[in-house]
């Protein structure tokens, strides 16, 4: 479920969901997703793991409207920790984040810089007192 939620955002990030032109909706809904595995190469920059986190996945998404990546996580951090760490980096690298609740009641970070970079991260309980996690970034892309 988090995955499927953690998509559909990134690509809501990424897709320019606003357009109200119709001759625009074709081009935005056209969406490539490609795993490229576990590896911590699609981090940003200023972006680290916590310790005990793992990259369980990474995807490519590219659309019309930009690119970007969603990283899939998995932590023996708590959700409440992952958060901290993330929103601290996010806002050393110039994001202005939100907090907001996503549709299964988790909260949510979001953040935007000026040059257009996006960023958003979730984590939820997974068994054990670990945690699952999601962070898509990407930029709308210039013309």
């Amino acid at each position: 479920m988090m995955r499927r939620n953690s998509c559909l955002l990134a690509l809501a990030l990424l897709a320019g969901c606003g357009a109200a032109e119709s001759e625009n909706y074709e081009a935005q809904s056209e969406i490539s997703l490609e795993d490229v595995g576990a590896s911590e190469a699609a981090l940003p920059e200023g972006f680290t793991l916590p310790s005990g986190t793992q990259v369980a996945q990474n995807t490519r998404v590219s659309t019309a409207n930009g690119d970007g990546w969603v990283i899939y996580l998995d932590s023996a951090s708590s959700p409440e920790s992952l958060e901290e760490h993330f929103a601290a980096q996010a806002e050393a690298a110039g994001f202005v984040i939100s907090v907001e609740m996503n549709q299964s009641g988790s909260k949510q970070l979001r953040g935007a810089r000026a040059d257009g970079m996006k960023f958003d991260f979730a984590a939820l309980p997974h068994d054990g007192g670990s945690s699952r996690a999601s962070l898509a970034i990407g930029r709308d892309r210039q013309d």
